[in-house]
């Protein structure tokens, strides 16, 4: 054999990382707009499990890749979700891969407490956890990412308004009230903002303190009430 010819299982190894390589740019390929869908609840986008099984159908072909259910459980803790691990095993040329991903689906319940349909959130679990394993590989890891920096968002802690800090406060005296006086609370606060809806975070930081100094009068008999902002006796 010539001096630096290339030998068969060189040249077979050398075309499946060629193959490789392009296979796996193509399992990347962004999804085209058309395809994504908003979750407007969570504000995020998208791509349906569907999809992502086609993707995987038309990139490595229907029998080279399959999917087993590894475990699909409740925590106790947390009865309203259901989990499932799926590994997700793929073929291509000689080499075989697996990946496993890790999915959830809140149990939905009628407002009598039943369970609308426990199989949709279990099949519903399959598919995030298929989504999941399948993100590993590229396929929609560009949402993935996306995903993760808003999760990461949503849980940094920010400073809390005035306006809670106070509504804070006027919780704990109303915690602390009787069925009574919750209701004589609840009939001044309507006569006195009567489109201001129930006191809340969002509500003004003066009918929140006049709020608090009501809530004292009628648990403390005898306590005036003032106006924080004029010092005068309500």
């Amino acid at each position: 054999m010539p001096s630096g010819s290339i030998t068969e299982p060189e040249e077979r190894e050398a075309t499946m990382t060629i193959d490789l390589d392009k296979i796996l740019m193509e399992l990347a390929e962004p999804f085209p707009q058309e395809l994504l869908r908003e979750n407007k609840a969570k504000g995020l986008i998208y791509v349906p499990v569907a999809e992502v099984i086609a993707r995987l159908n038309r990139v490595l072909g229907v029998p080279n890749w399959s999917t087993s259910i590894v475990r699909t459980w409740r925590e106790p803790d947390h009865p309203d979700w259901v989990l499932s691990l799926v590994r997700l095993t793929i073929t291509i040329g000689d080499q075989t891969f697996e990946r496993e991903g890790i999915g959830g689906q809140q149990v939905k319940h009628r407002k009598s407490g039943d369970v609308v349909d426990l199989g949709d959130e279990y099949k519903g679990a399959y598919s995030d956890a298929l989504k999941k394993a399948a993100q590993s590989l590229g396929v929609a890891l560009e949402l993935a990412r996306t995903d993760e920096a808003l999760a990461y968002e949503e849980f940094v802690p920010t400073e809390p308004t005035p306006e809670s800090k106070l509504f804070g406060v006027f919780k704990t005296h109303l915690d602390s009230m009787s069925a009574e006086q919750k209701t004589e609370l609840k009939n001044w606060w309507g006569e006195k903002y009567p489109t201001a809806g129930a006191p809340s975070t969002t509500s003004s930081l003066e009918s929140l303190n006049h709020a608090i100094a009501f809530a004292v009068k009628i648990t403390i008999p005898g306590t005036e009430m003032i106006d924080p902002a004029t010092g005068e006796v309500l």
